[in-house]
Formats: structure tokens, sequence, C-alpha cells
């Protein structure tokens, strides 16, 4: 295997992360808007575990295990919070640029494990430099492990953005959550431009990307890799990908090349 080819899959693994670990993109929505209110003032808010957050627009369903997303592409809640600090945070897909929200719960154990690889991610200089990235600390609870969760996502040394939801876990909710860690791409083209971004930031041609995904929001990433793979995906995503790996793990696609 070509070095370059390499470091282009090794630099996917935002994608692979995206794509296939995680739960992503809770589209699909109610037909009911949720709106709160938030403190006005001089925008900012007592440090606090738990902040008041200000949602409007059409919650989204839970993802769930359906075959298909048939809300791909709608516009996300706006929601506008704080941080634990109590600094305001605003998550705005139409205005915001390309976002990634990412939910947490501090006694999860897959969402401990996880966080190093988010930073290991950013370490190695991968994020793409327009793609916004929004930590969101919800279902938090004191009697559960790694309490208060303020404390924890600073131990975790978390690199990006930090909002905190509310104690009724009203953003999550919002915006579909039904398990954690959780990964919501904000941007119709959103996971499509993230690859595109890889791609260019390692000289690399689109058709030397390796793409992972699981769900119909994932067509349009995977349309763009020369290398798409359905990992133990949906029906749909499986007839248009490339490859499956339908028993093995993320690690299975290293067996397909030489080392």
């Amino acid at each position: 295997m070509a070095k370059n080819q390499r470091n282009v899959f090794i630099g996917l693994g935002l994608v692979v992360v995206i794509a296939a670990i995680f739960a992503i993109l809770a589209s699909g929505g109610s037909d009911t808007p949720t709106t709160t209110t938030v403190p006005s003032g001089n925008g900012s808010v007592s440090a606090a575990e738990y902040q008041p957050v200000a949602i409007t627009g059409e919650a989204l369903t839970p993802l769930g295990n359906t075959e298909t997303d048939a809300s791909t592409g709608a516009p996300g809640p706006v929601v506008k919070g704080y941080s634990h600090t109590g600094l305001p945070v605003e998550i705005n897909s139409s205005s915001g640029g390309p976002t990634m929200l990412v939910f947490l719960a501090h006694w999860c154990p897959h969402c401990n494990r996880e966080i190093p690889r988010l930073i290991d991610w950013k370490e190695q200089g991968l994020v793409p430099d327009n793609l916004r990235v929004v930590g969101i600390t919800t279902g938090s609870r004191n009697d559960q492990a790694n309490w208060p969760p303020s404390e924890w996502i600073e131990t975790m040394k978390w690199p990006f953005e930090v909002m905190a939801d509310s104690e009724t876990q009203q953003t999550a909710a919002a915006y579909g959550v039904d398990g954690f860690p959780f990964m919501v791409i904000l941007d119709a083209q959103g996971k499509a431009d993230t690859l595109t971004a890889i791609a260019q930031a390692l000289g690399a041609q689109t058709h030397q990307i390796i793409a992972i995904g699981d769900g119909a929001n994932d067509l349009k990433m995977l349309g763009l890799a020369g290398y798409s793979v359905a990992y133990r995906a949906k029906p749909v995503v499986r007839a248009q990908a490339n490859y499956a790996l339908n028993f093995a793990g993320l690690d299975g696609v290293l067996n397909w090349f030489e080392t």
C-alpha cells in the first residue's frame, strides 16, 4: 500500500468515527416546536452543573433502528444555552457553519472511552478548519460516577467548546438523543464536506478515501469516497456501498490492505 494512501486512511479517522462508531445525525421531527426561556441580562449566568436552555424549532425524533431517515438534511433546532461556567453558547445550523454536537454523559463508560479518540483526532491536526465541535454534557446525575460533569469534562481534557444541558435534558430531547455517546452533524452537507476537507488537507483525492457508514444519512459522504464501506448497516446502505462489514469490527478494514 502506498504511503500516502495509508496516511489517507489514518487521516479519515474523523469520518470513520463519525459514520460508524456513534449514532449520528438524528434527523426527523415532531410537529410541535419546543421553546423554553433563558434568563435575560448581560449574556451570562452563574456557574452550575445544569444550565437553562432556550430551544426554537421542531424537535427531532429519536434515530432508533429505522432503516431510513426521512428528514435527513432538515434543520436542527436552534439552542441557546450556557457553559458550566455560565458563558453563553448558541447552536444554530443556519448561521453557525458545519457543527458537530457530541452528547456526553459523565457516567457513561462508552463516553469515557471515546473522548480520548476525539482528543487524538484534534491533536493530529485532523479537525477541519471550518468545523465547530461542541460537547454537550447531559443526563447528569449526582448519584452516578464522575459527578460533577463540570469537573469530569475538565479532567478528561476535553479540548472543544462545552455546553451544559438542563436538568431535564431538553437539548438532548430536542436532538432525538437515544443513547450515549451521541453525535449530530449540523449542515446538510456536513459529512460530505468533512470528507472533502480531510482529503484536501492530506493532498489526496476523494477516490483515495475510505468512508464507513451505517445509515441513509451517510450515503452522500459514501458516494464521494473511493472505498465506501457499509458497517453493520441498514439495507439501503449495503445496497449502495462498495463493500460491507457485517460481522467484523472497524479494524476489519485493515485486513484488506498489505502493511
